[in-house]
């Protein structure tokens, strides 16, 4: 299966912007490794899964704080680092890198008033518990505090829960966004300083932990002819995500 001809142009803005990243990230010493469909594309293609639309890239805690602060002064005037504090409605809790004058909706959030173009996700990689209880714990009461966000927004309220949804939806109203982002922030970097601890990534709800030693030291791997960083153990990082 081959991108029709919107996606693929969407793709090639997409591989701009990477590119664009991956400098800024070699110039100041970061570290960044692609993740999710992005690198089973790299695996399985040499490039996007025909069908994608997006870029995923992770990076250690550490790496994306800095990132944060260093990226907004390097990147062209055509790109915009979205976050909760850069767009204060952005309904997530990790980065967003968006070219300026296009437009990328996704159904969830097409009503916010936020940035909508084309972009790259990058999500950051926080350590948890090595205690198996308390690292599902420590997920799940992340999980369901990021729902609340969702909640906000009556895009994200689909049948057949809509009685519920909404119940959850208006107490979402009560408490500031500013205040759940907060909490979000303090739980996930609760392990912060438990560095042999497992690590995960809480923004995207997904209940796994692996060892740091699955991603570090990277590996590298062709994404549309650009040599990109991968986890170490490439293959048991998919394995944990899609089995």
């Amino acid at each position: 299966m081959t991108a029709d001809k919107n996606t693929r142009g969407i793709q090639l803005k997409q591989i701009e912007m990477l590119k664009i990243f991956d400098k800024i990230c070699h110039d100041n010493n970061l570290k960044y490794l692609v993740g999710f469909g992005t690198l089973l594309g790299a695996v399985r293609h040499k490039g996007f899964i025909p069908w994608d639309d997006d870029i995923d890239l992770i990076m250690l805690r550490d790496d994306y704080e800095k990132m944060l602060k260093v990226a907004p002064k390097y990147l062209p005037e055509n790109l915009f680092l979205q976050t909760n504090k850069s767009d204060p409605e952005f309904p997530r809790t990790y980065a967003k890198l968006r070219m300026n004058n296009t437009t990328l909706k996704t159904e969830a959030f097409s009503n916010l008033d936020i940035h909508h173009g084309i972009c790259l996700d990058i999500f950051p990689v926080d350590y948890t518990a090595r205690n198996k209880k308390i690292q599902t714990f420590h997920m799940t009461l992340i999980k369901y505090t990021q729902i609340l966000i969702d909640y906000r927004n009556i895009n994200s309220v689909k049948k057949p829960y809509l009685p519920i949804k909404y119940t959850l939806k208006f107490i979402s109203k009560l408490v500031p966004k500013k205040i759940i982002d907060l909490v979000i922030k303090y739980f996930s970097i609760l392990f912060i300083k438990r560095k042999n601890n497992p690590v995960t990534i809480f923004s995207t709800r997904q209940n796994f932990a692996i060892d740091l030693n699955i991603l570090f030291p990277v590996k590298k791997l062709t994404f549309e002819g650009i040599n990109v960083p991968v986890p170490n153990q490439w293959d048991e990082y998919l394995k944990c995500l899609y089995g």
